[in-house]
């Protein structure tokens, strides 16, 4: 039961707390004399600003954090080196009940403490590593400097970082401090860091049951008795991560200190589900919609080996594509390796007689099967570059004597003994090819997907002989660069040349037209979004002077490229080149054209108008489209 006086201690209750949350107290912090860095400091040390919107504070509360507030402030300048300011505090309380407090620091900073004396080295094995001597050149203080001991501290904690990266896990400071004198506003900075014995790389131990020692071990970026590297250790675990064999990957350091060794045990869990499905699909000016499926086998056996299925689809001349490759890692997994792959490509190939009308379509048709190495050498010790050396054999059939002749008209030339062997050869070709093959590019670019300092080399070098396994003889050698420079602040300069030359009989097909005894894959062809853009894709082809098309091709582009806007560009670009069968007959084919730039996240988006310069056999006008990196 209540009373009377009990209820009325409940109603005074719950007015006061109703009046006590009703009229919470307003504090405001007026500051000056600081400003910047110096400002951001202050506040985060003064607890009545960083208290003030707290709902619970009282006047009490408000006195005594105000009585607290000089010393918070001077401690707040001290890092910046100012140990001798001067203060003037106020608290001025609300004339209302409801009115707001006001707390004035009016800040004088006077002169700042000023470095009178550096004893800075370091000692111990580490004293000649030039690494750590690098720390000491860049030592961000000198005589007179105003005293920061953030930065103090900073380079404190990088000094110890890297030396222990090093391998100086050791490493401490044999003596650190900082002597002031605040009447004179000097101070003494003495620094000795002790680096102690360096240690080495120990015995790597694999804990899995699975892959084979070998594999693993061409994982390891170091050497056992090498010096301990925390980059080195870094980029083991990265390549264990990028092989895309295992889920789980720990490596624990177990360190003696007696013998200044790392021991290293590396726990591995190999991947359950060893398939990847990737697709893709896309739409590109020269090919129209196209599809593609690859399945990749991460590893078939204990040795890491690979397999790998592709599929592939491209709207324009009906082409499809299919391979299977076994892959053999060596030394470095994903760069080093032998591969084994058989394939197959066909397409439909548009005839045309010397009037330029389309006379017929034949199909052509690539079996391939290949050995192929591929690995990274190092080119006058400092130049990485991938070399690829493969061993190809090649099957290539098409029809274009239906496409010239009626059944009887051929009919009639072979009974009368016109067509020979070679032309025949040409026109029905069945071809044999056994192809060594080897080739080096080399890349370097500043960045992913928007390159302004960059350039792609490539070399290639092909043949055959009637004596090897073949029924053609010939030689080609091919030159691809690209050169990336920037130009004004927003700008780049693009320059593309292509070149290629090849060594292969010629026929005389019934003294009428010129042809090459080489397959269609390797005849050179131009035209489309990579090359002279105001023609369509691979409509360059010799012309009247070879059937299928020429041996020989020379391609150059000069583009210019500027930003608008952060992921936005236009471009302006003038291509030239040819593809002919004889260096006493080139004639150069030009465009010139205007694009737009997207630096989308999955690669450069491209989007380009062109037309063919004094070409009246030419189509006056192409767009192409295009998604990708220039490399």
């Amino acid at each position: 039961m209540f009373t009377c006086k009990t209820y009325l201690k409940l109603v005074i209750y719950m007015f006061l707390f109703v009046y006590q949350t009703g009229w919470a107290i307003n504090v405001d912090i007026h500051i000056t004399g600081v400003k910047n860095e110096l400002l951001k400091n202050v506040k985060g040390f003064l607890s009545i600003e960083n208290k003030r919107t707290q709902s619970d504070l009282t006047e009490n509360d408000i006195q005594l954090l105000h009585e607290h507030a000089p010393k918070e402030i001077k401690q707040a300048l001290q890092p910046f080196g100012y140990y001798n300011i001067k203060l003037k505090s106020e608290l001025i309380s609300p004339k209302k009940a409801d009115g707001t407090w006001i707390a004035q620091y009016k800040i004088t900073l006077g002169q700042p403490v000023r470095i009178k004396k550096l004893n800075i080295k370091i000692v111990g094995e580490g004293q000649k590593n030039p690494q750590l001597i690098k720390l000491l050149k860049k030592f961000p203080f000198k005589k007179n400097d105003i005293l920061n001991s953030e930065i103090y501290e900073n380079v404190k904690k990088e000094w110890l970082e890297v030396a222990k990266k090093w391998g100086y896990l050791d490493t401490a400071f044999k003596k650190s401090e900082i002597i002031i004198r605040k009447q004179a506003n000097t101070a003494t900075i003495t620094l000795i860091l002790d680096t102690k014995a360096r240690y080495r790389f120990g015995k790597v131990t694999f804990e899995q049951h699975y892959f084979s020692e070998t594999l693993l071990n061409d994982f390891l970026t170091f050497k056992t008795g090498e010096f301990f590297d925390e980059t080195k250790l870094i980029r083991f675990r990265y390549e264990l991560a990028n092989s895309n064999y295992f889920s789980d990957i720990d490596i624990n350091k177990h360190i003696y200190t007696d013998e200044h060794i790392v021991d290293l045990f590396v726990p591995l869990k190999p991947r359950k589900y060893h398939n990847r499905y990737r697709s893709r699909a896309g739409y590109g000016t020269d090919t129209g919609a196209r599809l593609r499926l690859d399945v990749y086998r991460w590893y078939v056996n204990r040795h890491g080996h690979r397999l790998n299925f592709g599929l592939g689809f491209a709207q324009k001349r009906q082409r499809y594509v299919g391979d299977v490759t076994y892959i053999i890692p060596l030394g470095n997994i994903k760069e080093d390796y032998f591969s084994l792959s058989i394939g197959y490509e066909g397409e439909d190939f548009s005839f045309k007689h010397a009037n330029g009308n389309t006379e017929g379509v034949t199909r052509v048709e690539d079996l391939y099967t290949t050995a192929n190495y591929r690995h990274f050498r190092d080119l006058f010790d400092h130049i990485p570059v991938e070399e690829t050396i493969n061993l190809t054999y090649l099957t290539e059939s098409y029809d274009l004597l239906s496409l010239l002749l009626t059944p009887s008209q051929q009919q009639s030339l072979l009974n009368q003994g016109l067509l020979s062997q070679e032309e025949l050869l040409v026109l029905q070709p069945n071809f044999r090819v056994l192809m060594p093959n080897i080739s080096w590019k080399y890349k370097r670019a500043n960045h992913v997907n928007y390159i302004r300092h960059g350039e792609l080399l490539r070399i290639g070098l092909r043949g055959s002989s009637k004596q090897f396994a073949s029924n053609l003889s010939f030689w080609q050698v091919d030159l691809e660069g690209t050169l990336i420079r920037p130009l004004f602040s927003k700008g780049r300069i693009i320059l593309r040349g292509e070149v290629g030359y090849t060594d292969a009989k010629e026929v005389n097909i019934l003294g009428l037209i010129k042809a090459n005894i080489l397959p269609k894959t390797l005849h050179f062809f131009t035209g489309g979004d990579y090359s002279l853009r105001g023609y369509k894709y691979e409509t360059i082809d010799g012309g009247d002077d070879t059937l299928v098309s020429g041996r020989h091709q020379l391609v150059a582009s000069l583009e210019y490229e500027h930003k608008i806007l952060d992921n936005w560009g236009v471009a302006g670009f003038i291509d030239a080149g040819n593809v002919f069968n004889s260096f006493d007959n080139i004639k150069f084919k030009k465009s010139v054209g205007t694009g737009l730039r997207w630096y989308s996240p999955v690669g450069l988006v491209r989007l380009d108008f062109a037309m063919p310069v004094n070409d009246k056999i030419a189509d006056s006008f192409q767009i192409h489209f295009g998604v990708g990196s220039e490399f």
